[in-house]
């Protein structure tokens, strides 16, 4: 564990630096789909998760999928592209 120290604090120093790199690979793929490196436009989606009694209480039933679990949303562009 000792050896992995030094890697986990650039992880946690550099936490903006994921936000960073995702930015610039997602313009990069729009500008090679010919699409303005920014998004103009946004969907909000949802994906239904499955959750256990383990993680804490049960959040509610998706009835078009028939899960039980939680709800997440996420904002994405056009192309599907995480948007923030």
């Amino acid at each position: 564990m000792a050896h992995r120290l030094p890697l986990l604090q650039k992880m946690a120093h550099g936490v903006g630096t994921w936000e960073r790199i995702n930015r610039a690979i997602r313009e990069r793929l729009r500008v090679r789909l010919k699409r303005d490196p920014q998004p103009s436009a946004g969907v909000v989606d949802s994906q239904s998760v499955k959750s256990t009694a383990v993680g804490g209480e049960e959040r509610g039933y998706d009835g078009g999928k028939k899960v039980k679990g939680r709800k997440r949303h996420v904002l994405v562009d056009t192309e599907g592209f995480r948007a923030l």
